[in-house]
């Protein structure tokens, strides 16, 4: 089949197009929205029960879960639309379950617990009160939205190991 005069006057722009893009391309990275639903699922469905639970230990174990997805994800792209989503769930969800744990309000839990840890800091609930193990002490709620961001740069090795 011969090709029309525009096809043929169209094919070295295309494969010189082809050529370029794929030079220029950088690979995209992202949080995909499946691992966005179950991580999400995951924090509500351990903030869904247990109230029997100290306080300080479910706001520490969220705190290492939410520092290591921050830890996994500071090399992608993107992530400015999940993060917010993200802290907003867990930070409600906490307050549910700091309202069912102590059979209070929400409304009143704000008034009493709801600050800033620290001065230039967003506001959280920071929680006072002995851990686990009879120790006193204090912890705040960790933000995604804070949390440092990386540029990925591939780097080939200088010399063959």
């Amino acid at each position: 089949m011969r090709l029309s005069i525009i096809q043929e006057w169209q094919q070295p722009f295309a494969a010189w197009f082809r050529l370029y893009n794929h030079e220029r391309s950088d690979q995209v990275t992202t949080i995909t929205r499946d691992k966005f639903r179950n991580f999400a699922a995951g924090l509500v469905k351990k903030l869904s029960g247990n109230y029997d639970a100290n306080a300080i230990d479910m706001v520490e174990s969220l705190k290492r879960r939410l520092a290591s997805r921050a830890n996994f994800y500071q090399y992608t792209d993107f992530i400015a639309t999940i993060y917010p989503k993200l802290d907003s769930i867990v930070f409600w969800k906490l307050a549910h379950w700091l309202a069912r744990k102590y059979l209070t309000s929400i409304k009143k839990l704000t008034l009493h617990l709801f600050r800033r840890p620290a001065e230039g800091q967003a506001k959280t609930w920071p929680l006072f009160d002995r851990s686990g193990n009879v120790n006193l002490c204090g912890t705040a709620l960790k933000r995604l939205v804070g949390s440092r961001k990386h540029p990925f740069r591939w780097h080939n090795p200088t010399v063959n190991p």
